[in-house]
């Protein structure tokens, strides 16, 4: 059988090379307008390649319109896709935290493995080909190969194009209109794990500051969802993971009624606080020390501009319902928001084909016999850590052991 797959990037590469693992007989044509396959591969992890999230699973992803993914997790979860890149070559590490990298920490070398995995396969990978129509003609796909006109027929089509996230690194959906004809309607796509614009005194006097903290993405008094971890401030707003997981319910439209509440505090720190203040309470203790202890100096020089507080003040000056008032300013902070930094800026993106039109068992299209999907181009988002390579390959995986069996 011929099959044909649209998309170079890490979910077509394992599509291609699935299908080649069902039969080394099939003959598979991966086509991409990049000159290089794997090229947003290259970027990942800040080019260590953070390869999966052992954390990940069904709950950890965002859809425009939900739809039970765990049929997916059922057949290929962190663990399995850790073996398959072992078998490839690709033995990996795992942090405390569960974020798996390639035990080479290095992105280009995974795919250059990958290149060659593909070329030992007996694949056929065409860079800088990109392709601008699909047509059906009796049961082939037809493919027309860029501006010259050129047209492949292929028994059965895999869909990888990705998203509108990083148009830089030849993010292209355009193919995506073509699918209008098997009864495919494509959500937006909307940029996600992207930094966030806002204005405020408070990015003058942070700028630099990083650290932790507990995020919440707000519509008016409606709670969107949340996110905990690193966050930073900027000269243009806020960036760092716990703001990345949280931007895709952030748009651009209405932007002025959305803001995200920070909280600075949350869980154990705001317990060790408590213990240090009543520690030192009626003593002529530095009552900044007590937030110095686990905060930066910066948002504690900030905050005490906020509460009209001397830096010289002692926790002897401070009762503890003044204390209590301070804490429940570090844990509510209200940020207003002018919106996410688009596409240009965006690792992701939420939208694209709807989990409904996919038989999320074997990636197949409901609309369209022998049409497939995988990786970004459906309506999925996972946080950052390795969770969206980790749907990536998995749905490639899926899509090309099922497309590679014999039908």
């Amino acid at each position: 059988m011929n099959f044909g797959i649209i998309g170079a990037g890490p979910a077509g590469i394992f599509s291609a090379l699935m299908i080649k693992e069902q039969n080394p007989e099939h003959s598979v044509s991966i086509f991409d307008g990049n000159q290089k396959i794997g090229r947003k591969l290259f970027a990942t992890g800040n080019g260590r390649c953070n390869i999966t999230n052992m954390n990940a699973g069904p709950e950890s992803y965002y859809s425009v319109r939900p739809a039970d993914i765990s049929p997916v997790f059922e057949q290929i979860g962190p663990e399995a896709i850790r073996k398959k890149l072992e078998t490839l070559g690709i033995p990996t590490v795992q942090t405390e935290d569960g974020w798996v990298y390639p035990q080479s920490w290095s992105a280009a070398n995974v795919v250059q493995i990958l290149s060659d995995a593909l070329q030992y396969a007996g694949v056929e990978t065409h860079s800088g080909a990109k392709v601008t129509g699909i047509t059906l003609s009796g049961s082939k796909f037809v493919l027309t190969i860029d501006s010259q006109g050129k047209t492949k027929p292929f028994d059965k089509l895999i869909l990888t194009t990705g998203s509108r996230a990083f148009p830089q690194l030849g993010a292209n959906t355009s193919i995506l209109s073509e699918l209008f004809q098997f009864g495919h309607r494509d959500l937006p796509f909307i940029p996600a794990l992207a930094p966030v614009s806002a204005k405020g005194d408070i990015f003058k006097a942070l700028q630099g500051t990083r650290l932790d903290a507990e995020v919440t993405a707000l519509r008016g008094k409606e709670e969107l969802g949340s996110s905990f971890g690193n966050i930073i401030f900027t000269d243009y707003g806020l960036n760092g993971p716990g703001i990345m997981n949280v931007s895709h319910y952030i748009s651009d439209k209405d932007a002025k009624d959305y803001m995200l509440r920070l909280n600075f505090v949350p869980g154990d720190l705001k317990r060790q606080l408590d213990t240090f203040f009543y520690q030192h309470i009626n003593k002529d203790y530095p009552y900044r020390s007590v937030y110095l202890s686990v905060l930066p100096g910066k948002l504690i020089e900030y905050f005490f501009k906020i509460w009209k507080l001397d830096w010289e003040t002692t926790c002897k000056r401070i009762d503890s319902r003044t204390f209590r008032v301070h804490l429940k300013r570090l844990e509510n902070g209200l940020i207003p928001i002018e919106g996410n930094r688009g596409f240009n800026f965006g690792q992701a993106a939420a939208g694209g084909i709807p989990l409904s039109e996919v038989d999320l068992r074997t990636m197949e299209s409901r609309k369209q016999k022998g049409l497939y999907f995988a990786g970004e181009v459906l309506d999925v988002v996972g946080p950052c850590g390795g969770y969206n390579l980790t749907w990536a390959i998995a749905t490639g995986l899926i899509a090309g052991r099922n497309a590679g069996k014999e039908k």
